[in-house]
């Protein structure tokens, strides 16, 4: 049995966190009324774990990749899963629950060289 894998943008949520520098984001486009309604936010993962709703406070950033994800919101959202209000996509998007779980994949770190053989 395989399983599927998430990115866990760690290098990423370290510059932000540590060295205090901008985060990356990816643009998400909101709405679309023609060419001239397009509208587009900038968030990032870092965002959708720090605003994420009260109800899963508790559980670790690995947890969160491996359980949850960003998606659309909808009317029938349930108020659980939605951003806090600090959250660029907040009145647009809301957290998902995986079906199964994923693996996370540490994206960006390298680990060290120990010696020149390795």
């Amino acid at each position: 049995m395989s399983t599927s894998c998430a990115s866990f943008p760690l290098r990423n949520v370290l510059h932000e966190l540590v060295e205090q520098q901008s985060h990356p984001c990816n643009l998400v486009e909101l709405q679309t009324s023609g060419m001239d309604g397009v509208t587009f936010r900038a968030a990032s993962f870092l965002d959708d774990y720090l605003f994420r709703p009260a109800t899963l406070e508790e559980i670790s950033i690995y947890e969160f990749v491996a359980t949850h994800f960003r998606r659309k919101g909808t009317l029938k959202s349930p108020t659980t899963a939605l951003f806090m209000s600090e959250h660029p996509l907040f009145n647009s998007h809301c957290i998902g629950l995986r079906e199964d779980e994923v693996v996370p994949v540490l994206v960006g770190m390298r680990m060290p060289f120990i010696d020149a053989d390795s």
